[in-house]
């Protein structure tokens, strides 16, 4: 033991369990606890430095710290794949207006060259006097 040691001191061991607790029910055995030690005397026989303090908050801070930036990396993650979704719909709803407008343009123009008198099959099998004569009808 050297001079800066502080000897711990351990009380006797006092009985609780007299002949009138006997007749009582307990969940631990109350003779087995230590009577006496008093934190004062615990804290002295542990000695933190604030080295040491620090060190051990420096580390939960560090362990800390690197949790969270799990975390933040893995909601960045979802966040990219969320937006790559986003990106690809976009451009799938991109695609298809386009694929309307074409439609579109090609129903317009066929409608166009149906309705249209020189190419209709109609004024091709009759002469231009029948084709008249179907035409006034509907006017009149």
């Amino acid at each position: 033991m050297s001079a800066g040691d502080v000897p711990t001191q351990v009380s006797p061991i006092t009985n609780y369990d007299s002949a009138d607790s006997s007749s009582s029910t307990s969940l631990f055995n109350r003779s087995s606890i230590p009577v006496g030690l008093s934190p004062s005397n615990n804290a002295q026989s542990l000695p933190i430095s604030i080295e040491q303090t620090s060190f051990v908050l420096k580390a939960a801070n560090d362990e800390h710290i690197s949790i969270s930036n799990s975390h933040i990396r893995v909601l960045e993650e979802k966040i990219n794949n969320q937006n790559a979704t986003i990106y690809h719909q976009q451009s799938e709803i991109k695609h298809l207006h386009k694929s309307i407008r074409d439609l579109s343009n090609e129903v317009n123009q066929l409608k166009f060259v149906v309705n249209s008198p020189s190419t209709s099959p109609i004024s091709h099998s009759r002469p231009t006097s029948a084709y008249n004569c179907i035409n006034n009808d509907y006017i009149h």
